[in-house]
């Protein structure tokens, strides 16, 4: 047999024997110990964290509808001191229509779960998601004047 043949022949051996040629395997190493999770510092979260029932959930979503309407309710001044007169009306009507539209879509979207428990936090989590989006809309454009 030539020496490339005998080589092949050597090599496709060890290709098929595998782990049996290796030996025995390794020991595994014991999993390690599960770590706790540091504290949310979200106080979304840190109420979600806690929270068991669906009234706490509720409750978490509430509160978030409050921070996002803080964010909202900070733009809506930054946006209005930065406007004159005439923007200031245009701001104000639009923070109409928005509180109108924001109503009706959330009423819409918890509508599926109406009568029900969940009902109160789908409707605070919509309304938070839109006050954030509206309080997005309102950041001045880079370069605007303060």
């Amino acid at each position: 047999m030539s020496r490339i043949a005998l080589a092949l022949t050597l090599l496709a051996l060890a290709l098929t024997s595998g782990p049996a040629l290796a030996g025995p395997p390794a020991p595994k190493k014991a999993p390690a110990a599960p770590t706790a999770l540091p504290a949310p510092t979200d106080p979304v979260e840190a109420c979600l964290a806690k929270a068991v029932t669906q009234v706490e959930m509720n409750d978490c979503a509430a509160l978030d509808r409050r921070l996002a309407q803080a964010e909202l309710d900070a733009e809506l001044a930054k946006a209005k001191a930065r406007a004159d007169d005439e923007g200031r009306k245009l701001i104000a009507d639009a923070e109409a229509a928005f509180a109108a539209f924001r109503a009706k879509v959330c009423a819409v979207e918890a509508d599926v779960f109406r009568g029900g428990s969940l009902a109160p936090m789908m409707v605070s989590s919509c309304e938070a998601t839109w006050n954030r989006r509206f309080a997005g809309s309102l950041k001045p454009i880079e370069g605007d004047a303060p």
